[in-house]
């Protein structure tokens, strides 16, 4: 594992699927103080991420780095760790620096199926991206 690429996959991934949230937040009017969230923000909240570590996994794979399941494992463990720090750099300043705020967010966040199903489905595709992607100087 190249932990240098892997470390920016998880970085850009995280980046790439916030934006797009934010960006459909705004399309779709969502306010978060609502008591529900729509249904095309629980689509976005669900696609984005899992399109994104499409994306970086394919060219996480794409360079000079072991390839197979075990290894794509290994990268969307890596994701979900990473992700996991930036949430918490991320809500900690939006819950005015309370850590009690920043706790209640994140359980919530944390509790919520929704969550799990996507953690589930990136790491999916982080293990079938690493046994399928070939790349150019490997002959098969």
């Amino acid at each position: 594992m190249n932990i240098k690429r892997a470390f920016l996959a998880s970085i850009y991934t995280y980046f790439a699927a916030l934006v797009i949230g934010v960006i459909a937040a705004f399309i779709f009017q969502n306010n978060l103080s609502q008591t529900g969230i729509s249904t095309p923000m629980f689509l976005v909240g669900i696609l984005a991420p899992v399109v994104c570590i499409w994306i970086f996994a394919t060219w996480y794979f794409r360079g000079h780095v072991a390839q197979g399941r075990i290894q794509g494992l290994l990268l969307g463990l890596c994701v979900v760790l990473i992700s996991f720090i930036l949430d918490i750099l991320t809500v900690l300043p939006t819950a005015g620096g309370n850590l009690d705020n920043t706790v209640v967010l994140l359980t919530d966040y944390y509790t919520q199926i929704v969550f799990w199903v996507t953690t589930l489905i990136v790491i999916g595709v982080c293990v079938a991206i690493g046994g399928n992607i070939r790349s150019k100087h490997i002959k098969e």
